[in-house]
């Protein structure tokens, strides 16, 4: 159920508004950043695996030639780095979430999508943000949000809840139309 969507059919502008939520903002995020953080998730193991295989062979050759304490040693550190690249990341999410969550107490937590032909803009408490179509490269719609990328790694996101099938169908057919790149259900 849109908390509030005006819809003026003449010129294609959709105003949407919606109260920020934490854990939206995180799967959001998550989805937008997923190919970076995958990228440091793996990094940290890769770097891991590599000391746990110097150790492992240093401890078959230099000390007690056992084949099998240079496995185990190899393994508890891969195992080791992975749990702690996936944490961190995890961690890292929540972590800013809520100091959003604590700079902006629930009163100032109103947000505001503007999108017309022409631009892309956002009020958020934080500022405002516009953007031309053309900064868009890549629109994505999930069953929850539609992504906007402004590069591989970074870009905003307008929750389906607060949208109405009109207003759902007038972004859909704006996205179609000025992004290149747009992934739609």
């Amino acid at each position: 159920m849109p908390e509030s969507v005006d819809t003026a059919s003449n010129t294609e502008e959709v105003v949407l508004t919606w109260n920020w939520d934490a854990s939206e903002y995180h799967r959001a995020n998550s989805a937008i950043f997923r190919a970076r953080r995958l990228g440091i998730r793996l990094r940290f193991p890769l770097i891991a695996l590599a000391i746990g295989i110097s150790l492992g062979l240093f401890e078959v050759y230099f000390r007690d030639r056992s084949l099998l304490v240079g496995i185990i040693a190899m393994l508890f550190l891969s195992a080791f780095a992975f749990a702690g690249g996936v944490i961190g990341s995890r961690v890292q999410g929540w972590l800013g979430a809520r100091q959003f969550s604590k700079k902006n107490p629930p009163d100032r937590r109103s947000m505001k999508a503007t999108i017309t032909p022409h631009q892309y803009l956002i009020d958020a408490p934080n500022g405002s943000v516009s953007l031309t179509w053309r900064a868009i490269e890549r629109a994505v719609e999930s069953q929850v949000f539609f992504l906007l990328y402004t590069s591989p790694s970074a870009g905003y996101y307008i929750p389906k809840r607060a949208m109405d099938d009109r207003s759902l169908v007038n972004v859909r057919r704006v996205l179609k139309d000025m992004v290149a790149d747009c992934h739609l259900l």
